[in-house]
């Protein structure tokens, strides 16, 4: 019994240490992860300015390549084009990886920002290319060299911690083979197959970013209404994504129409635009979340564009 007792009287004497012990393990592994944020969101910052330098020289000596030698200096312009729209898309994602990891925005908000941008922003260097067949094939290397990085980050070949946490929503690099890497696939797969020559693909990348990004930050903040028939979606949120999805579409479209002339919409294509949106609101509002987790062919950067891309191609035509 004395022995009993004394080696309860060691255990307990012992227990406060080793509590102590863990508290200092769990505070230093804290302090080594904050330190490492600290690190990324410093590179980040760091990198910033040459990818903005970059990004707007490349892009107007494009501009006057396009506008003073025409089609005499194509691949020219067609290539700083293309290395400008790729410093850009790095730049953007550098600048919300220094926001996330610095703890000044939110993560979910960070990943859905740069969903919202990112499109848009690639679709307005449009412009900048030549008119020769080929053009698709440079503009399509932005997002392309995109994938690669993505895949890169996400199998642990590239560090990119701070990509990781201004594109996804739970922190993993699994998550960055997911819904991060179909958005930059359907960004090439829509400049391939429609490019300049069709509104089908403007539109499908407009419901993908505008609408279904806008669709997450409004149903998180203001979503308390949910839907009868999937209680994960509120009206709030598809409201967001019917306006969103349509007014980038409508504005898009305008830039493209005066910049480029290489399409024209009649009044039956602009009314077909709320159309299409509010079919790809009803397919963002479907409770596919848990199907979407095992089927890649769910999740809404896929079934969103393509639904407006099918839609779009009856709707506007094709090429």
């Amino acid at each position: 019994e004395k022995g009993a007792s004394n080696s309860a009287e060691r255990t307990a004497a012992h227990a406060p240490a080793a509590g102590a012990a863990s508290a200092g393990d769990d505070a230093a592994g804290v302090g080594v992860e904050a330190a490492a944020g600290n690190d990324s969101a410093s590179e980040a910052a760091r990198q910033l300015p040459g990818l903005l330098a970059a990004c707007a020289v490349s892009l107007c000596v494009a501009l006057a390549v396009r506008v003073g030698a025409g089609e005499s200096l194509a691949v020219v312009g067609d290539c700083l084009a293309t290395v400008g729209g790729g410093a850009g898309a790095l730049a953007l994602v550098r600048i919300f990886e220094a926001l996330a990891v610095s703890g000044t925005l939110e993560q979910k908000l960070s990943r859905k920002l740069v969903h919202m941008a990112s499109g848009p922003l690639f679709v307005l260097t449009w412009p900048l290319f030549s008119g020769t067949p080929d053009a698709r094939l440079f503009a399509a290397a932005v997002p392309a060299l995109n994938t690669l990085r993505l895949l890169g980050v996400g199998m642990g070949v590239i560090e990119g911690s701070g990509t990781v946490k201004a594109v996804s929503r739970s922190g993993s690099r699994e998550e960055v083979l997911r819904g991060p890497l179909y958005y930059v696939l359907i960004l090439v797969a829509m400049t391939l197959c429609f490019w300049r020559t069709s509104p089908v693909g403007v539109v499908a990348l407009s419901m993908m970013c505008g609408g279904d990004g806008l669709a997450d930050i409004v149903g998180r903040r203001l979503g308390s209404a949910k839907l009868p028939f999937n209680e994960r979606k509120s009206w709030a949120g598809s409201i967001a994504m019917f306006a969103g999805g349509w007014a980038t579409a409508v504005a898009l479209i305008s830039v493209l129409c005066a910049t480029s002339g290489d399409f024209a919409m009649s009044s039956a294509d602009w009314a077909a635009l709320p159309v299409i949106a509010l079919a790809c609101t009803v397919v963002e509002a479907l409770p596919m979340e848990e199907l979407a987790q095992d089927l890649a062919v769910a999740d809404d950067n896929i079934t969103v564009p393509v639904t407006a891309a099918l839609l779009g191609t009856v709707l506007l035509g094709t090429f």
